[in-house]
């Protein structure tokens, strides 16, 4: 892989970007982010480099000052000045012939080679004037003929003439041949097909030079693409017998890809040329299954070519993560304030993750804003049709349920991927800090770190060098939370686990303050806590008694909300009966041992009909209830009423909707 790095300057949405290449790199990220400029960047590049080409509108439109716009590619020469000196050895002790071409490329690298044997050549255009380059055109020439790039752009492959494939064989295939080849040539055709060839062919000379008409010669490239068709019998391609516009485009394109790789790859092998094969959205048209195949051809065995890819699909993005021995490297390119940015994605680093990482969580490297979430309550939540109408911008949040397991989490994680894609992880409270009933104190959880960054040693560090309020609001909050944990005791109500003193509130809010600023939004208790509160238990009342067909059971319900008038009580009692937990976050065994229930009889009646009539997490109720306060209360209000109504009723679900939103405009 000869092309090492590319650097480009103030073309079109490209301020600045400067990636290094891998055997196999790959672009990705979501439509009009900037990969289609970078590859035509590089295919102006190659346009120029021996002939002129010039175009204009190229330049940063976004910055009037903005008057030179570059482009640089550093080329590779380590394996071919090793090629060349061992020719020079061979000259000067064996006497063999040293070639012309060596004694240039070991002058061209002494005088403008750096120390790692890489040669740079940049392109400048000043706008409304032509093009300047660093090295003169017989090194360009020289550059262009080593290291050659083919650009197959899968939508505009013609699918049933693959006339453009002798191009590339006429190219690969040039040998370099003295003494006049085309007249060798004539005589070989001559003695081969006999006098009368040797006579139509004279006839058709002498009536040119009649006419006054002349043949441009061929170019080498040309004339050794008929020669090799010559030698093969044939012009148009056909597949198993048939033309190629008997099978379907996917299959075509699939084959004019592979064809066309395999060929780069193995006549390169057998001339001194180290190509770049750039695959636009190889994807199009192709079935999963092609997509694997075709993943395997450019990862394998592919000698001294590489790949440059450009892609949407989730299916390549998870072939390409399974390459072993470092070969490939993944790009992620953004859009944020009409500039591209390109940034290299850190690859796998636990065997875990390769083996759990599937299509589909590749598919969340293309997200706009991502939304991870512990399971299918929270995905059941945000996938309300009533909620994404009331929040329409919702709809560009993609939700990743990463079901506990942190292993999933951290494989498509963006600040463990180094992807520039918004994100907000959603967790119960009782994952950042736990309660100790013979202490009566609050501590942090032992989770992993961005799970809950009150254990983020990392980021603690990282916080000491903060300023102003920046550190204020990390550093100096971080050191809050310790000090209400650990000089604070805590007393939760001894039956139902409600806590009242405003130490307690202070703590829950600022643990949620400082976990926001790390991407982390702790709900405050656990999820059913975010649709049942003190603000809304009536609605979630009134929707029992309304959804509830059991008399008996509705009876004794009515009896078990109406045991206090608490707020308090009746909000712990109704999320409990919905599998959430009180304030303190502790489970009945937690707290009561392995009687699971507590001494007091009414409590302990009180738990057993919870335990008895509990409608479960994944009874689908989240979504019947929101539909019913929707239905019955929000949608009775008009415009901007409905959300305001929606945010008395939900107040912590609408914050945590709120910043979502704020992600992503961010």
């Amino acid at each position: 892989m000869a092309i090492r790095r590319i650097k480009i300057n103030n073309f079109k949405s490209l301020r600045s970007v400067d990636i290094t290449l891998n055997n196999i790199s790959c672009l990705l990220g979501e439509n009009g982010s900037g990969k289609s400029n970078f590859l035509k960047a590089v295919h102006y590049f190659y346009l120029n480099m021996t002939a002129s080409n010039f175009q204009t509108n190229l330049h940063d439109k976004h910055n009037p000052y903005v008057e030179d716009m570059e482009i640089t590619i550093w080329f590779d020469f380590k394996r071919i000045i090793s090629i060349a000196k061992s020719h020079r050895s061979a000259h000067r002790i064996y006497n063999h012939e040293f070639k012309p071409f060596f004694r240039k490329i070991l002058s061209m690298h002494k005088s403008i080679g750096d120390d790692n044997e890489l040669i740079s050549l940049t392109l400048t255009q000043r706008k409304r004037e032509g093009i300047i380059w660093s090295l003169p055109y017989e090194s360009r020439v020289i550059l262009k003929n080593l290291f050659p790039v083919y650009f197959v752009n899968a939508r505009h492959i013609n699918l049933t003439n693959w006339d453009e494939l002798w191009e590339t064989i006429g190219d690969l295939g040039t040998l370099e041949i003295k003494d006049r080849p085309i007249l060798k040539i004539k005589q070989a055709l001559e003695e081969c097909l006999g006098t009368q060839y040797k006579k139509i062919a004279g006839q058709l000379e002498n009536e040119l030079n009649t006419a006054n008409l002349e043949l441009d010669s061929f170019r080498p490239k040309l004339m050794f693409s008929h020669l090799y068709q010559l030698q093969l019998g044939g012009h148009s391609f056909r597949y198993r017998n048939e033309e190629l516009d008997y099978y379907s485009d996917g299959l075509n394109s699939y084959n004019y890809i592979k064809l066309l790789s395999r060929m780069v790859i193995q006549l390169s092998e057998l001339r001194l040329k180290e190509p770049l094969i750039i695959l636009d959205e190889p994807e199009t048209g192709l079935h999963p299954r092609f997509l694997d195949d075709l993943s395997k051809t450019i990862s394998q065995d592919i000698g001294f070519t590489g790949f440059l890819i450009a892609t949407h699909s989730p299916r390549i993005i998870r072939n390409l993560l399974n390459i072993k021995d470092d070969k490939s490297t993944l790009y992620h390119i953004q859009l944020k304030d009409q500039y591209t940015s390109i940034g290299q994605m850190k690859g796998f680093t636990d065997n875990r993750e390769i083996q759990t990482f599937t299509e589909q969580e590749a598919s969340f490297y293309f997200a706009k804003a991502i939304l991870f979430v512990e399971g299918v309550t929270e995905l059941e939540l945000f996938s309300n049709t009533e909620l994404i109408n009331l929040f329409p911008k919702m709809k560009d949040i993609d939700i990743f349920p990463f079901s506990g397991n942190s292993v999933r989490l951290k494989s498509i994680h963006p600040a463990e991927k180094n992807i520039s894609i918004p994100y907000l992880i959603l967790t119960d409270m009782d994952k950042i800090m736990q309660f100790e009933p013979t202490s009566n104190h609050f501590s942090p959880c032992n989770d992993t770190p961005f799970l809950n960054p009150l254990k983020n040693v990392l980021a603690h560090k990282k916080e000491m060098f903060y300023y102003s309020n920046r550190k204020i609001q990390t550093y100096g909050k971080r050191k809050q939370i310790e000090g209400l944990m650990r000089n604070c005791e805590y007393y939760p109500d001894p039956h139902w686990g409600t806590i009242e003193s405003p130490y307690f509130h202070k703590l829950r809010n600022s643990i949620k303050e400082y976990c926001i600023l790390h991407h982390v939004f702790p709900v405050s208790t656990t999820v059913e806590g975010l649709l049942i509160n003190s603000n809304n238990y009536s609605y979630v009342w009134e929707y029992i008694c309304h959804s509830e067909k059991n008399p008996q059971k509705l009876n004794d319900l009515n009896t078990i909300f109406n045991y206090s008038e608490k707020p308090s009580y009746k909000t712990t009692i109704l999320r409990m009966l919905y599998g959430g937990k009180a304030d303190h976050n502790l489970t009945n065994r937690q707290r009561y041992g392995e009687s699971k229930s507590p001494k007091f009889e009414p409590a302990k009646e009180i738990y057993e009909k919870i335990s008895k009539y509990s409608y479960g997490k994944t009874s689908g109720w989240v979504t019947t209830f929101l539909n019913y306060v929707f239905l019955n209360v929000i949608n009775k209000a008009s415009g901007n009423e409905r959300e305001q109504l929606f945010k008395a009723i939900f107040p912590e679900l609408y914050n945590l909707i709120s910043i979502m939103i704020k992600l992503k405009k961010d």
